[in-house]
């Protein structure tokens, strides 16, 4: 498995459990983090509640599907551009491996074991 992650809003999982597909209809693409990348995201949302974290298996998206491409760590001076990977294009629902709701408890797991 070659795993990636994406936070999302337990509403907007919700939604898409009922679609079947994820696409993010504003941008065309959807931004996800690699296991690497994931501490400095989860560090955002030690606030906030009603979020989802998903692990994807980008081997079951399909081919062509998955970009890597440059993003920014930040806005400060000691931000940098880092690849990550991007999926353009709806994708199935059967390419997400789990799914966890985001809670104080794992961020601080995850945060701790990168």
């Amino acid at each position: 498995m070659n795993l990636a992650y994406k936070i999302i809003s337990k509403q907007f999982w919700n939604g898409l459990l009922c679609s079947g597909d994820l696409k993010d209809k504003r941008t065309g693409f959807i931004h996800l983090s690699t296991r690497s990348q994931l501490a400095n995201r989860m560090k955002k949302y030690v606030n906030r509640r009603g979020h989802v974290l998903l692990c994807i298996d980008l081997l079951r998206i399909p081919h062509g599907k998955v970009k890597w491409e440059g993003t920014s760590t930040g806005t400060g001076p000691s931000s940098h551009i880092i690849d990550a990977p991007h999926i353009y294009g709806k994708f199935g629902i059967d390419s997400v491996v789990w799914s966890k709701k985001i809670t104080r408890r794992l961020i601080h797991r995850v945060i701790h074991n990168s």
